[in-house]
């Protein structure tokens, strides 16, 4: 049970919660000076409070989200993120065309598959990127979908509870851990996924 008392700020509607001292002077002065006084029962300070709450779990769920997506890229310089879409054409060309692909899409993944240094093949390379290329359009879809889900929870849940909230937010984790392990494993094995995984969520 909540039994702080509260001051509204009338410019923003704010509820602040009063240290014992603060709500003992505030009770003292004249009734014509005193500011209004909520307990914490108060429909009004429940209501706000659950709102807090509430923005609380949504930035939560907002963060992990793009906490996932960073890790999973394991890039954020723009430079090489906004190669991935080029990469991937070159790679569909080469696969596709042979030795007919666009010059330069040969050029692009001869010279990755050379400076890489692991014995690479032009065609073996351009299987990895389709592969990963893949993975990552799996992945962003799982996390997209979890996160449009859970933010859709939270926005519609009516208590009051943070409990509840934080379990919403705990579900969500739990149910893009199955789809990244499920993803993960074809390509590495289930030793290494579940490895990754727990390295992507953080665990």
């Amino acid at each position: 049970m909540n039994n702080l008392t509260y001051l509204r700020d009338a410019s923003t509607g704010r509820f602040q919660a009063l240290a014992e001292e603060s709500r003992k002077s505030l009770e003292r002065l004249p009734s014509e000076e005193r500011p209004e006084l909520f307990s914490g029962s108060d429909p009004l300070v429940i209501e706000w409070l659950a709102a807090q709450e509430r923005s609380a779990a949504v930035g939560a769920a907002l963060s992990f989200a793009n906490t996932t997506r960073e890790r999973v890229a394991k890039a954020t310089h723009y430079l090489q993120t906004s190669r991935w879409p080029v990469q991937l054409a070159a790679a569909q060309d080469v696969l596709a065309q042979g030795e007919q692909a666009q010059p330069l899409h040969l050029q692009m993944i001869d010279l990755e598959a050379r400076l890489r240094a692991r014995g690479e093949t032009r065609e073996q390379l351009a299987q990895k990127v389709i592969a990963n290329s893949g993975v990552f359009t799996l992945v962003g879809a799982a996390v997209d979908g979890i996160e449009t889900a859970t933010l859709d929870a939270l926005r519609a849940y009516a208590g009051s509870d943070p409990a509840a909230l934080a379990a919403i937010v705990a579900q969500a984790r739990l149910d893009l851990q199955v789809e990244l392990i499920a993803i993960f494993t074809p390509a590495l094995g289930e030793p290494q996924a579940l490895a990754l995984v727990a390295q992507i969520l953080g665990e």
